[in-house]
C-alpha cells in the first residue's frame, strides 16, 4: 500500500528518523495509527464517573436484580 502524507507531515516522519526515535517513515506512521486507535479506546471522564457512580451504588447495595430492573422497563414502556 502506498500512502501520499502532507508535506509537512512528511517533513515531521523523516525529522523523526533523522532523529534516530524510528527506523524509517513507515514506523512513524505505524506507531501514529496505533495511537490514534489507542486514543479512541480510553474512557472518557464522563464514563470514568458512570462507573465510580456505579460502584459507589454497588458499595452502598443501591441495585437490583434483573427480573425487578425488566420489570420496571416494562412498566415505563407501557401505555
Amino acid at each position: 500500500m502506498e500512502i501520499r502524507l502532507l508535506p509537512d507531515i512528511e517533513a515531521y516522519a523523516l525529522e523523526r528518523v533523522r532523529s534516530g526515535d524510528y527506523l524509517s517513515v513507515e514506523e512513524v506512521v505505524n506507531a501514529a495509527v496505533l495511537q490514534l486507535r489507542d486514543d479512541e479506546h480510553q474512557l472518557s471522564d464522563e464514563d470514568l464517573r458512570a462507573i465510580d457512580e456505579g460502584e459507589a451504588d454497588f458499595a452502598a447495595c443501591r441495585f437490583m436484580d434483573f427480573k425487578t430492573f425488566a420489570e420496571e422497563m416494562r412498566k415505563q414502556d407501557a401505555p
